[in-house]
């Protein structure tokens, strides 16, 4: 039980008495007084009838109960409805003015017996309160699970929106808390990976003289609907915000959230990332009432997000931001504004990317690659897909338990939980060819000049590239398919489908050398920390492979700079038809690829398929058949490998057939053929060799462990 849990003033939320909204009077689960009818639009029950809320510290559930308190003083409770706090978000007290004040008086309340009173003191007309001036409404933001079984076909194409109206919340299961399985169906419920939908809970606060209890009752439901954290976590996240990266030269304060939302209108299919965080981000996130200022950085062309990330100086009244926002957008009342671009990425907590996982790679080399200030360790990230695969989102809510889509997604980033994730390095030769005057032949460690009588001198120069990574790197079948497939892009993930057929008839082997190193053996030298902590690894990942242009240790070397020594495995000389290596388990919506990743664990999940012998056609179509529900595992011809590092040399790429940036698109496709595609999260890098090796726990992403997700399930 959370500490919000532990405090929650049950005595006081018994003293707010709320109107019985008109949903449940549909439900039919209102107990009636006497005399009076069960119809919803019946204004005299409505407004003589009342609940009040309270919570179940048994089931750890907030419920509904009707105020059913008779002449003689017996109560009777009527449970209503029953929320579950972790399907909160946030909650809100909006005061309405009335503009006519004789029109808002009840029948009841006007007819009540009147008092004398003498004109020289302040005393009420009547011995009944009446609602004279407005009115307080109390608005729950709840986003539960949905069954769909128990969805209509307009909510299963997903025809709904955000906000609650009577007919979406009249659809939803009627609570029977003195079903003896009540409670252990709740719980269950919890564990299956069903679709969230709003259902919003809002109610009109009887009249009272004072709000000052209707205040007390809402910090407690917002604070019930807050995150819970570890205390190490919490603890860790505090101190990281207060150490300031060294070139940012103001910082928020401590009472100031903020966040930075990067949106890619071009992702996907369909386009709709303006129209997903209008619709679906943008509310769910005001709705929490725990974030300041929204900013909305709109994608105009490629690498725009990379370029976003880039050290910039800030305003000289950075300290107080709500001011800028106040004269640059008076006209808006919202906290969400379009993004100044003058504030460096140092000071949001959050960074938020609506698109697909290439905008989310831009984000992590431009903050990793070009910046060296430990911007990084301050965020945490979160995702909404909007792009064709959506890896990242699918595997981040899979790990907590839920299913992918705008609002689950949404919901993790609302519910601010976070987790921490491993990236990768990886690092490619690039060779570039440019004419030269020179007529002398001479060779360095990065540069040739070669002289011939029938051409022009050139200089060739190879120098070494990286990249970060967050997904998976694939080469051979994946690579092709991913790359190929781009002419079929409005096809959406179908493309992938199509063109894994045409792959699978047009079977392509690519020879290479493969050496990896196994994640036991980094564990035997016992040099990195624990991967089951949730804290972030602030100190320099250790560099577990040589430089690209250098052999790998052999069984006799010795290098204190490296990590590690003599555990290197080699393939040499093997046919790759499948090389896929994910530090996450879904690389696609409906392509879970490793099914065994943990999140965190610090190592990459190496799947391998190889010949000789050759596979046949048949084989290979049920590996990808496979994919989906990670059956693919079981197959005689994979090869599933946890490994901390690894190299390819591609055979071909001995005889210079590594891909020149300065040459035309024909011959690049053309290299590729012959030496094969890296793909580095879905975006083609430099052909030839590449290595890779893991970096331990470097991101804060907002999702829930597994062991957060069971037992606040196991509670319910």
């Amino acid at each position: 039980m959370t500490n919000a849990a532990m405090d929650f003033p049950n005595e006081i939320a018994r003293q707010v008495k709320l109107e019985i909204p008109a949903s449940y009077y549909y439900w039919n689960v209102v107990r009636q007084p006497l005399g009076t009818t069960t119809t919803a639009s019946s204004s005299s029950s409505s407004s003589s009838l009342f609940c009040f809320l309270q919570y179940n510290a048994t089931h750890h559930v907030l419920e509904v109960i009707q105020d059913n308190e008779p002449d003689d003083g017996n109560v009777t409770a009527t449970i209503l409805d029953v929320l579950d706090p972790e399907d909160m978000i946030g909650a809100k007290l909006v005061l309405e003015a009335l503009l006519e004040a004789s029109d808002s008086i009840p029948a009841a309340a006007a007819a009540a017996p009147t008092t004398t009173r003498n004109n020289n003191d302040n005393e009420p007309l009547t011995s009944t309160l009446v609602n004279r001036q407005g009115k307080a409404t109390l608005t729950l933001f709840v986003y539960p699970k949905r069954n769909p079984k128990q969805m209509s076909w307009m909510e299963w194409c997903g025809w709904t929106t955000t906000s609650s109206s009577l007919s979406s919340s009249s659809r939803q299961p009627r609570p029977n808390p003195a079903a003896p399985s009540y409670y252990q169906d709740k719980a269950m419920a919890a564990t299956q990976k069903w679709p969230r939908q709003a259902h919003d809970r809002s109610f009109v606060v009887a009249p009272v003289e004072d709000l000052q209890q209707v205040q007390t009752l809402l910090k407690a439901l917002q604070k019930l609907a807050a995150p819970h954290r570890q205390p190490q976590q919490q603890q860790q996240q505090q101190q990281q915000q207060q150490q300031p990266p060294a070139t940012a030269t103001a910082t928020t304060t401590a009472t100031t959230t903020s966040y930075l939302v990067i949106i890619n209108p071009f992702s996907g299919p369909n386009r709709n990332g303006k129209a997903i965080f209008d619709q679906h981000v943008r509310p769910m996130l005001e709705q929490t009432g725990r974030i300041d200022h929204i900013h909305v950085c709109v994608t105009t062309h490629v690498g725009h997000a990379r370029e976003r990330m880039a050290p910039r100086s800030m305003k000289k009244n950075n300290d107080n931001p709500k001011k800028d926002d106040e004269n640059d957008d008076k006209e808006s009342s919202n906290i969400t504004r379009d993004d100044p671009g003058c504030y460096d990425v140092s000071y949001y907590q959050g960074l938020i990317v609506l698109g697909g996982d290439g905008i989310f790679h831009e984000v992590l080399n431009g903050i990793f690659l070009d910046r060296n200030d430990g911007a990084s360790f301050k965020l945490t990230y979160g995702i909404v897909g909007c792009g064709t695969s959506n890896g990242l989102a699918t595997s981040l809510t899979h790990a907590s338990h839920e299913l992918y889509g705008p609002i689950t997604e949404t919901f993790l980033i609302c519910k601010g939980q976070s987790i921490v994730l491993d990236l990768s390095h990886y690092e490619t030769l690039s060779t570039t060819t440019v004419p030269t005057t020179t007529t002398t032949t001479t060779t360095t460690a990065t540069s040739t000049t070669t002289t011939n009588n029938n051409t022009a001198p050139t200089t060739t120069t190879t120098t070494t590239k990286s990249y970060i990574s967050f997904l998976t790197y694939a080469y051979a079948m994946i690579a092709d398919i991913d790359i190929e497939s781009e002419v079929m892009r409005w096809l959406g993930e179908l493309r992938n489908d199509v063109w894994a057929v045409v792959r699978i008839l047009f079977l392509r082997s690519y020879p290479a050398t493969l050496s990896y190193l196994p994640a036991t053996a980094t564990a035997a030298n016992k040099k990195n920390t624990n991967f089951t902590t949730n804290t972030i690894n602030t100190n320099p990942p250790p560099r577990l492979v040589p430089p690209l242009t250098e052999p790998l240790p052999t069984s006799n070397d010795k290098d204190a700079n490296m990590d590690t020594q003599n555990h290197w495995i080699v393939l040499p000389d093997i046919d790759i038809y499948l090389l896929w290596i994910s530090q996450v388990t879904h690389a696609a919506m409906h392509t879970c690829q490793a099914p065994n990743v943990i999140p965190g664990q610090g190592v990459l999940e190496l799947f391998l398929v190889r010949g000789p012998p050759a596979v046949s056609r048949w084989r290979m179509a049920c590996i990808l058949l496979g994919l989906e529900g990670g059956t693919h595992v079981t197959s005689p011809r994979v090869e599933m490998i946890q490994c901390t590092a690894f190299r390819l040399e591609p055979k071909a790429a001995t005889a210079a057939a590594v891909t020149n940036h300065n040459s035309s698109a024909a011959a690049a496709a053309a290299a590729a053929s012959k030496v094969g595609r890296n793909v580095v999260d879905g975006e083609l890098v430099e052909a030839g060799p590449i290595q890779g090796y893991v970096w331990p726990r470097q991101i804060r992403v907002f999702a829930r462990s597994s062991s957060s997700s069971s037992s606040s399930s196991s509670t319910s």
